[in-house]
């Protein structure tokens, strides 16, 4: 037997290139316990289920198209068989929303102090940048430029410091309007506290950012840390996994709808509204969202805004604050390139859309922990699917698809501890040495 427990958080660095490379065997054990339900926290875990879905980094350049794995590569063998019984089960529905507004931005007195009242770009970022995008805001929005502590605010205020455009820069209205974004996303999520770092951290204590490198000087926004640029200096990646983000999600980011490729704030603490989330269905461009294991707020489920995303390639909102059937919708069709989903321990309570199974590019899919019910029984149309794990969901049942034997790309099948019953299909045993995992531990 394998010799070692998976680890229950994916690791991962980022690279120098978005590829996905595929790997011929899963990325490790399938396990039986959630690494945690739906709740305030976005730690993790190790449990005896299936680790995480395979971590992968962003990178610094696109690529064409999608190749057949993601870069989170699955390790030759499984540490170990899964065992026992899931220790935490997924809540009906996630936390509730914040209860109280989180503070209005850092809180290491490094906001400027210049004021923006006379300053040139004041009708530009106000009028030109900020307010087209005013349908995406909550219902209960106010102008926040009227607020001298809303990080809109303080973002122009140090734009209209020394630091913000400076004259040897030469920049034209779209750097401008860029460097005012990433301030909004600094001033939004460094040492902001909310209800949620109130429960994960000691009190009085938020974390800054793992690395601000450079942020907020005068240098060209494209070498400060966790941003990459394409050669016209537009922002391409946004890779800031597990750099401790806190505060709140800003939907200014929308504004860098016609260039960023790479989203990634897995693992940090920012929250967001359904409304706020709406603006990732805009960012056209992304070939690849993360968002696992933040406090992303959703009674109605995936936001089927993400439908939109038609270049994109990898997906992963597990173990964010979701409660809502999934809905065949938010993944139609025509996502042609999406060959990655991790949507586990969310609150679906509802059954798998057989639709997933249309999507040409679909290889890697995980659902654990997420309240499923029904069958699998349209799992055989999945013929790309290399990785599908289910485990952890005690709705789904009934007899295993003897078709399963004629996947021919299957080399990962995770079934544990839901209520399959009957006989185990012979079939299985057809894929032979190609079938490198098979959990079926804890059923009927």
């Amino acid at each position: 037997a394998p010799s070692s427990a998976p680890s229950g958080t994916p690791s991962r660095s980022p690279s120098s290139s978005p590829t996905i490379s595929p790997t011929p065997a899963p990325s490790s054990a399938p396990s039986g316990t959630p690494s945690r339900s739906p709740s305030s926290s976005p730690t993790i875990s190790p449990t005896p289920a299936p680790s995480s879905a395979p971590s992968r980094s962003p990178s610094g350049s696109p690529t064409v198209s999608p190749t057949p794995a993601p870069s989170r590569a699955p390790s030759d063998a499984p540490s170990r068989s899964p065992s026992g019984s899931p220790t935490i089960s997924p809540t009906p529905e996630p936390t509730p929303a914040p209860s109280r507004a989180p503070s209005s931005g850092p809180t290491d007195g490094d906001v400027p102090t210049t004021s923006p009242t006379e300053c040139v770009w004041n009708d530009f970022i106000q009028n030109e940048v900020a307010l087209p995008f005013e349908d995406s805001r909550p219902s209960n929005f106010t102008d926040p430029f009227l607020d001298p502590d809303s990080y809109q605010s303080k973002a122009l205020t140090w734009l209209c410091g020394p630091d913000g455009v400076p004259a040897e820069l030469n920049l034209p209205q779209s750097r401008v309007a860029q460097r005012w974004v990433l301030a909004c996303l600094y001033y939004a999520t460094f040492r902001v506290s909310t209800v949620f770092t109130d429960e994960a951290f000691p009190p009085g204590f938020v974390p800054p950012w793992a690395n601000s490198f450079l942020w907020l000087t005068s240098n060209s926004e494209c070498v400060w840390s966790k941003i990459a640029c394409n050669p016209s200096n537009e922002v391409q990646i946004i890779d800031m996994f597990q750099n401790s983000l806190t505060g709140e999600f800003p939907f200014e980011l929308v504004r860098l709808n016609n260039s960023i490729e790479i989203l990634d704030i897995g693992e940090t603490f920012p929250f967001a509204y359904p409304e706020v989330e709406t603006v990732l269905g805009q960012m056209f461009r992304l070939r690849e969202l993360r968002y696992e294991d933040t406090n992303f707020i959703s009674f109605d489920g995936i936001p089927n805004s993400l439908g939109n995303l038609k270049s994109l390639e990898f997906l992963s909102c597990s173990n964010v604050l979701y409660a809502g059937a999934l809905d065949p919708l938010t993944f139609p069709s025509d996502m042609v390139v999406l060959e990655y989903l991790d949507l586990e321990f969310n609150t679906y309570q509802s059954a798998i859309p057989p639709e997933l199974m249309d999507l040409p590019a679909l290889r890697f899919l995980y659902i654990r922990g997420g309240l499923l019910t029904g069958n699998i029984d349209f799992l055989p149309n999945g013929e790309g699917l290399v990785q599908f794990w289910v485990d952890e969901n005690r709705g789904l049942g009934g007899p295993i698809p003897t078709e399963i034997g004629s996947m021919t790309a299957l080399s990962s099948l995770s079934l544990s501890q839901c209520t399959w019953s009957g006989i185990i299909p012979t079939e299985l045993a057809l894929r032979g040495p190609f079938l490198q995992s098979l959990f079926l531990n804890d059923n009927q």
